[in-house]
C-alpha cells in the first residue's frame, strides 16, 4: 500500500521562474551604458561622471541596503 504525496505541499507545486537580472542590476547596467555613451560623445564629462559615481557609491555604502 503506497502513500500519495499531499498535493498541497510546496514540493509538488512548481516554483515561479526567477528573473535573469534584478531591477537593481538592470538599473546599474543601464546607467553604466548611459555614462559610457555620454563620455564617448563628450570626453570632458569623464571626471564629473566618475566623481558622481564615487559619491553615490559612498552614500549607498553609508546608508546601507
Amino acid at each position: 500500500m503506497s502513500v500519495r504525496p499531499d498535493e498541497s505541499s510546496p514540493q509538488s507545486q512548481p516554483s515561479a521562474p526567477q528573473p535573469l537580472l534584478s531591477s537593481r542590476a538592470l538599473l546599474i547596467v543601464l546607467v553604466g551604458v548611459a555614462a559610457g555613451i555620454a563620455v564617448a560623445v563628450r570626453p570632458e564629462l569623464a571626471v564629473p561622471i566618475g566623481v558622481g559615481v564615487a559619491v553615490v557609491t559612498l552614500l549607498i555604502v553609508a546608508v546601507g541596503p
